[in-house]
């Protein structure tokens, strides 16, 4: 198909529609599998805190924080079942990350290889998840998915935003569409200001006019100076997100180059990378492919130095969801190189190379259905519900790493009132005054389940409600947990 000057090449909006729609509905289907394979064992506080989020109080960032807007929480507010919101919660995220595999597949392709048919996009979007859910080990593919982080779901609307704004002659109100997308996912990552920064010079986008690009990167600039001064409203608007250090760099080079390799299965990787090596002797790879590749590995090398140097990265231990780009560009360059060298096969080939992709998909995300009751941290949590509800304790508290959410969570799926005394409650600061304040008129002095040591849930406690706390002579049934109460219902 030709390229019109200054611009990227259009296809058919029928046939770009139709399969559109299909992949959409197979991203939902994947996301749905992927929840029940993954919930079970990955959903977490970081997961169970956003429901709690969605049913208790939306703020525009997530609790403690004063970034990663809370789009998908406001969204499901209206589910007020518990479960049904987790449920929801974590398949939103994992359709969001096969949806970011069927634009890239779908999308982006289109534009690396204008040569290729749709059934060549299917093939790369079958590769792309396969290649994610084989050469990621599984930690990092529910960090993906059930999670619940928004590195997936704001790389879903830019990479949206990125093809319409560069794409020719659109009406205005896609134009419009492009921009809400771009505003969207700089709220839900503003991280993403490198790579809106970066994709004005990626060679696919070499024959956009430099107007186009110049606007583009400017509104992404504008767009994060925003969602900045919007910051600026949470508490916590002081956090170093963006504080760089070379003392940082110097140990996060080696700490986080070991969290990423520990997020791939190495032996498929080199699979992989030996199947690349043997199509390219046997057929010749596109020089803009190779180009894209070669500039998408640069930029994965600079974000990993950029959050090798970060404090707030270097406070967190250099956890791998801080550099889940360097990990989807990896996987992204070698469904591009490898698709890149199927496209010239025959078509029985291309047929045979989608069906097992396809197979290769579904494999590793069955397994039988498991009830949200039977998921790992719920299941942990019925105990301390069980002392919650016989007690009448309506406060849970502890460090957020613990079982807190998923406690406060079943709480509020068996109908009892419950509020976590933890860090990331500081945004539900006017609930949890409100909770006390019916305690104490109702005459007995607050009391919480505390599932840290005792000084921690005391230390947390104070610190959220400005009352002092101490330990309660009463006995938690339950292993691993006691009871604290309010020590003077006057101090404040």
């Amino acid at each position: 198909m030709p390229e019109i000057a200054g611009r990227w090449p259009m296809t058919s909006p029928r046939h770009a529609a139709l399969n559109g729609v299909l992949a959409g509905a197979v991203a939902i289907f994947l996301g749905l599998l992927a929840v029940n394979r993954f919930g079970p064992d990955y959903a977490k506080g970081d997961t169970l805190i956003q429901s709690v989020i969605s049913l208790q109080h939306v703020t525009l960032f997530y609790w403690g924080q004063n970034r990663f807007a809370n789009l998908v929480p406001a969204l499901l507010s209206p589910v007020t079942s518990p479960s049904l919101n987790a449920f929801l919660l974590m398949w939103v995220y994992s359709a969001a990350f096969f949806g970011l595999i069927a634009i890239l597949a779908f999308g982006v392709s289109k534009r690396l290889m204008p040569a290729t048919t749709w059934g060549d996009c299917w093939l790369c979007f079958v590769l792309l998840c396969a290649l994610s859910l084989w050469c990621l080990c599984t930690p990092a593919a529910a960090m993906f998915t059930v999670l619940c982080l928004p590195w997936a779901i704001s790389a879903l609307f830019f990479t949206v935003a990125a093809l319409i704004l560069f794409s020719p002659g659109l009406p205005w109100w896609q134009t419009a569409l492009g921009y809400v997308s771009l505003f969207v996912a700089l709220g839900l990552n503003p991280s993403l200001l490198l790579v809106g920064c970066a994709t004005a010079i990626a060679p696919m986008v070499s024959t956009v006019r430099l107007r186009d690009r110049v606007i583009f990167v400017s509104v992404t600039a504008v767009f994060f100076i925003a969602w900045t001064l919007l910051s600026l409203t949470a508490p916590e608007s002081n956090t170093p997100y963006f504080d760089l250090a070379r003392s940082s760099l110097y140990l996060g080079l080696t700490t986080s180059a070991r969290e990423i390799l520990s997020a791939f299965d190495l032996l498929y990787v080199a699979g992989a990378v030996a199947l690349c090596s043997v199509l390219r002797s046997i057929g010749t790879p596109s020089a803009l492919v190779a180009r894209v590749a070669g500039f998408l590995l640069g930029g994965a090398f600079i974000w990993w130095l950029i959050f090798a140097a970060n404090r707030w990265v270097e406070e967190n231990a250099y956890g791998v969801r801080y550099f889940s780009i360097v990990l989807l560009v990896v996987l992204s360059v070698l469904a591009y190189l490898l698709v890149d060298l199927l496209v010239a096969m025959s078509s029985p080939t291309k047929l045979a190379a989608t069906g097992a992709c396809a197979i290769l998909t579904i494999i590793p995300l069955l397994r039988p259905l498991v009830d949200w009751r039977d998921y790992r941290d719920i299941k942990q949590a019925r105990a301390f519900v069980d002392v919650a509800e016989h007690n009448d304790i309506h406060f849970i508290a502890g460090s957020y790493r613990t079982d807190i959410w998923a406690t406060v969570l079943l709480l509020m799926d068996d109908g009892y009132e419950a509020f976590g005394l933890a860090d990331r409650a500081e945004g539900n600061g006017e609930k949890l005054t409100a909770a006390i304040a019916r305690d104490i008129s109702q005459g007995h002095a607050p009391r919480a389940l505390c599932l840290e040591a005792t000084a921690i849930c005391i230390a947390t406690a104070s610190r959220l409600t400005s009352m002092a706390w101490t330990a309660s002579s009463e006995r938690c049934e339950a292993p691993g947990c006691t009871i604290i109460r309010a020590a003077d219902v006057g101090s404040k």
